[in-house]
């Protein structure tokens, strides 16, 4: 545990060496079982298209609104310059790019 909490955060990471990103931004949520929950939960993750890099992403209980807005301000924390955005039919990844 002490190694680990001397490791970095991953956007201090990301805003210290990924600076080549492209601004087209694939938004999309995968469902996995994780331990102590019944049913399978989303993890909510943007991908640069052409470097196929993840600035972050986030875990949650549903792809509701509010978890994607989440998402979009740590994409700006993490100074993502988004330029398009490819996604699926969820409205709520629309909205809250908006």
């Amino acid at each position: 545990m002490e190694e680990l909490e001397k490791l970095p955060h991953c956007a201090d990471v990301t805003r210290k060496y990924c600076n080549r990103f492209c601004g087209i931004l694939l938004v999309d949520g995968k469902y996995l079982k994780v331990k102590g929950y019944d049913k399978k939960i989303p993890v909510i993750y943007g991908i640069d298209y052409l470097t196929h890099d993840i600035p972050t992403y986030t875990l949650a209980p549903s792809e509701n609104y509010l978890v994607c807005l989440k998402l979009f301000k740590s994409f700006r924390l993490v100074n993502y310059t988004l330029q398009s955005l490819v996604s699926d039919d969820n409205s709520n990844i629309y909205e809250a790019c908006k």
